[in-house]
């Protein structure tokens, strides 16, 4: 009986020697781990998408990004027919068509006209 308390406060104490060499070493790392990860570069989140808006005869407007141009449209700002182009670019089309068809875009997609019925007589 007497061995295996020896036996067990041998195992506690290597293991606390273990543990204290881990602390140790892991403290003076520490400053030099810090400097490496702040010497590397930032990961910069990408910038929103930005579009120019032009209304019917006005000269172009922005850039905004796709969460304005949809808030300008839902508070009455904007009509659905304003042409939109990516800031740069020369391809302008209905803000209706860069919107995504998801429900809460229902409201801003133009009704489809009904194909004329084709009734034989």
């Amino acid at each position: 009986m007497d061995g295996a308390w020896i036996l067990a406060g041998m195992v506690l104490a290597a293991l606390g020697l273990a543990a204290w060499v881990l602390a140790e070493r892991t403290t003076r790392r520490w400053p030099q781990l810090l400097a490496w990860l702040q010497s590397r570069p930032r990961v910069q989140a990408p910038a929103p998408r930005q579009f120019c808006y032009q209304r019917s005869g006005g000269p172009p407007q922005g850039p905004v990004d796709l969460t304005r141009l949809r808030a300008m449209l839902a508070d009455g700002r904007l009509e659905g027919d304003v042409l939109v182009a990516s800031a740069g670019s020369d391809d302008w089309r209905p803000l209706v068509s860069m919107l995504d068809t998801g429900p809460a875009d229902a409201a801003f997609k133009p009704a489809r006209a009904s194909a004329p019925s084709h009734e034989s007589r």
